[in-house]
């Protein structure tokens, strides 16, 4: 006969550090969750502590052949308190146990006989531990049930009551802890909830999924408890058909206990489902406000476009007026050249033709002083081209020595270095402009 029966609890630890259950639930593989974002009250009222919900198991099992002849095997894996009732009650057991031996080395016979029939009617019974699983209930040890079948079914029903008490009290922890976090985090307005802690939604949206996986998983091992006792108590083809036949009061109970126990069971699987109904909503309101916030940010960036739009404009606004103002002025420049080239061969001309003394020994006439005009009309912009010409020259000329000399590069004459980085600015020229150099 074998009794195996996995479950959860939820252990109170340490919040500076990582306790070793932690440590050895996640090397072993098993379900183990980190429930301090619920701040749930702790042993101290008031005070929130931090929680972690992690595997545990209790089994049970019985080999023999006959009532007089059979063993019994129990394994546990569950919360340190109730191994420290288990070890504390073993220590008190050990103390005893000596004290009565020396006790009895000491005393006569005769007057531990008569003690021994005194005591008989107060004596108080001893805890089997290995029926009790530490958990308060007494079964005395000393009065052992020698039948196996009664004493299985008595050591299954403690440890399914317990178990059941464990997944009531997680259940009712989770349900307060969960509904009071979706009320300050989930369901609350923005910003207007002094502890929030300035959680972001995607530690919010992390949460939410972690407490999904903590009700599925709750879930699944109640569910799996259940349909592995619908199958032992099925009247048809169940194994309660092997203890049918007992008529112990002990057994009795024991299979009573273990329907109620069970029975308790079925409402926390409809607490599961309207917590798991309440996450799905509260999974869409935060969906909902993460889509808000990101229309929100999107109108943001929406509008700071918008305003750099409205920058690009007013600059392109500013350099159309520039190129305009560029092309009038580079205009007024031209014709300034211009009435400059047409006045200074007048102007020299006539300065020689009436000066006192003629210097190039040339007759001063008017056919002469035509003939002087169309020349220097001639020259002039003839000269500025060559000036011009020798001016690109020698500027090539320079950068040649220097490329050669090794203190500098020929560049473009129109690439412009910012600040050490590779930007080059093309020149604006006006439609109308062309390029000349007043003498």
């Amino acid at each position: 006969m074998e009794f195996s029966l996995p479950y959860l609890i939820l252990e109170e630890v340490e919040s500076s550090a990582e306790t070793p259950a932690t440590k050895q639930s996640e090397r072993d593989g098993n379900f183990a969750t980190d429930l301090a974002f619920l701040r749930m009250e702790g042993r101290q009222s008031g005070r929130p502590a931090k929680f972690i919900l992690r595997e545990a198991h209790e089994t049970a099992a019985i080999f023999g052949f006959d009532d007089h002849d059979w063993t019994g095997y129990a394994f546990s894996k569950h919360d340190s308190d109730a191994l420290l009732h288990m070890q504390t009650n073993q220590d008190d057991d050990a103390d005893t146990d000596r004290e009565s031996d020396r006790k009895v080395e000491d005393e006569d016979q005769g007057e531990e006989e008569d003690e021994e029939d005194e005591d008989d009617d107060n004596i108080e019974p001893e805890e089997d531990l290995f029926a009790s699983h530490g958990s308060g209930k007494v079964i005395d040890g000393k009065n052992a049930k020698w039948n196996p079948r009664i004493y299985f079914l008595c050591v299954a029903a403690i440890r399914v009551e317990f178990v059941a008490g464990r997944h009531t009290y997680i259940t009712q922890k989770l349900d307060d802890a969960m509904m009071a976090w979706m009320h300050d985090y989930i369901f609350s307005p923005a910003g207007c909830n002094g502890r929030r802690d300035g959680s972001d939604n995607k530690q919010l949206f992390e949460n939410m999924m972690q407490i999904k996986r903590l009700l599925h998983g709750l879930r699944d091992y109640l569910k799996d408890a259940l349909e592995a006792w619908n199958d032992f108590d099925n009247e048809d083809d169940g194994d309660v058909s092997f203890f049918r036949d007992l008529t112990d009061l002990d057994a009795t109970r024991a299979l009573q206990g273990m329907r109620r126990s069970f029975k308790s069971l079925k409402p926390l699987m409809s607490k599961l489902d309207s917590l798991e109904k309440s996450c799905k909503e509260g999974e869409e309101a935060l969906t909902l406000r993460m889509k808000v916030e990101e229309n929100d940010r999107s109108r943001q960036a929406h509008d700071l476009s918008m305003s750099a739009y409205r920058l690009n404009r007013r600059a392109t606004e500013c350099t159309i007026k520039s190129q305009k103002a560029a092309e009038e002025t580079s205009l007024t420049t031209r014709v300034n050249v211009q009435l400059l080239l047409t006045t200074t061969p007048l102007a020299l001309a006539l300065q020689y033709f009436c000066a006192d003394s003629n210097i190039f020994s040339i007759s001063r006439t008017p056919k002469t002083f035509a003939v002087c005009l169309f020349v220097l009309w001639l020259s002039l912009p003839l000269l500025t081209f060559i000036l011009q010409v020798i001016d690109r020259q020698r500027r090539n000329f320079v950068d040649k020595v220097l490329q050669w000399m090794g203190r500098g590069n020929a560049r473009d004459r129109n690439a412009i270095d910012l600040d050490g980085d590779d930007y080059e600015l093309s020149t604006i020229k006006a439609s109308r402009c062309e390029r000349v150099i007043p003498v």
